[in-house]
């Protein structure tokens, strides 16, 4: 399985960083791991605005 990064992913997703990392440490991305103090994103992981819509 490949992984990418908290900065990665919001370029993917096109939200912030900050707002990623928080859904990251509220578990609302499916398969996020933290390993120290970075978070890996699953290649395969939904877009978390599609999961829960941003206010």
């Amino acid at each position: 399985m490949s992984f990418m990064t908290i900065p990665e992913a919001a370029i993917l997703w096109h939200i912030s960083v900050s707002e990623l990392r928080e859904l990251c440490e509220n578990h609302m991305i499916s398969g996020a791991v933290r390993v120290h103090q970075r978070w890996f994103i699953p290649e395969t992981a939904a877009c978390p605005s599609v999961q829960h819509p941003l206010s």
